[in-house]
């Protein structure tokens, strides 16, 4: 048989302007998939260069989670009302795909923010800052650690389990939000004692690009430390409220604890450098 060579590809050459290996090709062929226009005697194989698109579509198709099989199904038995089941079929899973994407560069982006911030910054010196609002995904309020309630690990992880099942699929920037009026009977705030609720003390949240839940923009005292014991976070948060007292700032009791450098860009816990700030009037 002849073979117009102007107008036919040999499987190397189909394979070279494809991307597609020479291996995978022959596997095509072999299930069924997508097989070359003509197969000499001799098993030489040679493509139709109007194949280049269908291979292209065929790849496309596998990228967004059609099977093989799928694939086979329709190759053999392809018509336009075909094609638009397939496709309206896969619409959804593409746009799920996409979402996750953006969340994704959104994350990366967000993670990039924080480093930076967190490589340009002096330690324990408290200041007074203004931030813009922040977007915030927070969580529902989580019982305070005690002797006989769950680790804080346990209770993270509770919450990126929640954050997934509300649709955030990747993990941003992370952190906790305290009503100090309800965090501990020892932090002296002044009469708020007596309001003390260890049930409603803490909240996780993500740093997100956009929300329903914002931190307030506004002037916020401000310090950066290196990770603390959980015995120290009491000294810690007692030391901005004095700081606030004695420069006559009002303080809104809430505290809001950025993890800056935490455990996807440090290996120890003691190297997570994190960000407290409390709004002030």
């Amino acid at each position: 048989m002849n073979i117009n060579r102007d107008d036919y590809l040999s499987i190397g050459e189909f394979a070279k302007i494809s991307g597609i290996s020479r291996k995978n090709l022959i596997y095509y062929d072999t299930i069924g998939v997508f097989s070359p226009e003509i197969t000499l005697e001799n098993g030489y194989r040679f493509y139709y260069y109007r194949q280049l698109y269908t291979i292209n579509m065929i790849c496309t198709l596998k990228d967004i989670g059609v099977s093989l099989k799928e694939i086979k199904d329709y190759t053999e038995n392809r018509s336009p009302i075909k094609l638009i089941e397939l496709f309206e079929n896969q619409l959804k899973g593409v746009d799920a795909e996409i979402s996750r994407l953006i969340q994704t560069k959104d994350m990366m982006i967000m993670h990039l923010e924080a480093l930076r911030i967190a490589t340009n910054v002096e330690t324990d010196v408290i200041e007074v800052k203004y931030f813009d609002a922040e977007p915030l995904f927070v969580s529902k309020n989580i019982p305070l650690l005690t002797e006989q309630k769950d680790t804080f690990s346990k209770m993270l992880t509770r919450f990126y389990q929640y954050a997934n099942s509300q649709g955030y699929y990747v993990s941003f920037p992370w952190g906790v939000k305290l009503d100090l009026r309800n965090y501990d009977k020892n932090i002296n705030l002044n009469g708020y004692q007596e309001n003390y609720d260890i049930e409603n003390a803490l909240s996780f949240y993500y740093r997100v690009p956009t929300a329903n839940t914002y931190k307030e923009a506004g002037k916020y005292l401000v310090l950066y430390t290196y990770a603390y014991s959980f015995s120290q976070k009491n000294t810690t948060y007692q030391q901005l409220i004095n700081y606030a007292k004695e420069h006559n700032y009002k303080i809104k009791m809430e505290l809001y604890e950025d993890y800056l450098i935490n455990e996807i860009s440090a290996n120890k816990p003691e190297d997570y450098l994190i960000r407290l700030t409390v709004p002030i009037e």
